[in-house]
């Protein structure tokens, strides 16, 4: 058993309207009574040992308000909403704005927010993965999971994979990897971002650009950077080494 079953060995209170909290292997999944099937994907996902997944929402149903979110974090025992990771299922879960920054200003602390839904492969792998509208996996991001405070510029990435080991072999600080001729390339949580390696402004906007379930943002350049030709070659490499789900839908 996790760690943190223990938190979450009280009965659950009941939520207002038509909320549910249930729990599932890995935590807690918020969602309306309209979905609940032992068979949802929600069941899926792996348990953590360290924190438990609070899932939100379902992408066949109405997105929770910010009212509903902390009444739902309010019924949870304290201990086991400190080690939430927060976790959202399709490609709204909140009407009010992305998950990050809503849960955030919600909770007035800083919270941990993973990309998608965290799925096995047949093979045994672990990876974060998009869930579209209709409830199908579609990429596998490469900023799993992100860290957020309240009112502050972009998430930093604090469990990313590199998105092309073949090539990209020579790290160049967090979640970035270097290109030569003075480039990066830099996972994003909505992809990535290829760049010169120096900045003149921290262009915090690129790094808060929100994941797209169906579509891996590659984003090349910086805005007033210092002119330098990138090594196109290497770009090239990188784009054709992607994985298959991130390659089809840059």
């Amino acid at each position: 058993a996790p760690h943190w079953e223990a938190d979450l060995s009280t009965e659950l209170p009941e939520l207002p309207g038509d909320l549910v909290l249930d729990q599932i292997p890995a935590g807690l999944w918020l969602h309306r009574r309209r979905v609940g099937s032992v068979t949802d994907l929600a069941y899926s996902v792996p348990t953590d040992d360290a924190h438990p997944s609070l899932i939100l929402s379902h992408p066949g149903e109405e997105p929770l308000h910010r009212d509903e979110l902390a009444q739902a974090v309010a019924a949870i025992p304290a201990l086991a909403a400190d080690r939430c990771v927060f976790t959202p299922y399709g490609q709204s879960p909140i009407v009010d704005g992305p998950v990050g920054p809503v849960v955030a200003d919600v909770l007035g602390r800083a919270v941990h927010v993973r990309t998608g839904l965290p799925l096995c492969a047949p093979a045994g792998q672990r990876a974060v993965v998009t869930i579209d509208q209709k409830g199908l996996p579609r990429w596998r991001t490469f900023a799993r999971e992100l860290w957020h405070a309240p009112r502050s510029g972009a998430p930093r990435p604090v469990d990313w994979v590199n998105p092309c080991p073949e090539v990209l072999d020579t790290p160049a600080g967090a979640a970035t990897f270097a290109l030569g001729n003075n480039w990066v390339v830099e996972v994003v949580q909505a992809g990535l971002w290829i760049r010169p390696e120096q900045l003149r402004e921290p262009a915090d906007w690129i790094r808060g650009l929100p994941v797209d379930v169906n579509r891996c943002a590659v984003v090349i350049g910086a805005p007033q950077a210092a002119e330098s030709t990138p090594p196109g070659h290497v770009i090239a490499d990188v784009l054709e080494k992607l994985p298959i789900d991130a390659r089809k839908r840059a």
